[in-house]
């Protein structure tokens, strides 16, 4: 017999315990959207991934906003949460990136499932003042 907690109790307790920002799952930025809408006529950032990278991408998995503060302004960042990420889908991420004058990085402390999920997040970057 096991001691386990139930899925949803250790996701909690982790949350608890690790306070990731909270993700609103399934919108873009509005900074993403204009992007997504003007350059690929998408709203799928999964689909321009895998168009670039010419093979399916899969990181973009729980995905949504998150609050995010940098350079003193808040704002709503692009987060996906996946399971694991591999170097061929960081490159094609990367090169979006860089594409679009964005920056992206990789965060241990995600909302979806804290300790067996990543945090993905992107967002523009920022003229230092």
């Amino acid at each position: 017999m096991t001691n386990e907690l139930p899925q949803a109790q250790q996701i909690a307790a982790a949350r608890e315990i690790l306070q990731p920002n909270p993700v609103i799952k399934g919108k873009y930025p509005v900074w993403l959207r204009k992007i997504l809408d003007k350059e690929y006529a998408t709203f799928s950032l999964s689909s321009v991934l895998s168009n670039l990278a010419n093979e399916t991408i899969t990181c973009i998995d729980h995905w949504g906003i998150s609050a995010g503060y940098y350079s003193g302004d808040p704002e709503y960042c692009f987060v996906a949460e996946p399971y694991g990420i591999g170097h061929k889908e960081l490159a094609v991420i990367e090169k979006f990136c860089k594409k679009h004058n964005l920056k992206w990085y990789v965060s241990s402390n995600s909302w979806h499932f804290p300790g067996k999920t990543i945090r993905l997040v992107i967002r523009p970057k920022k003229e230092k003042v």
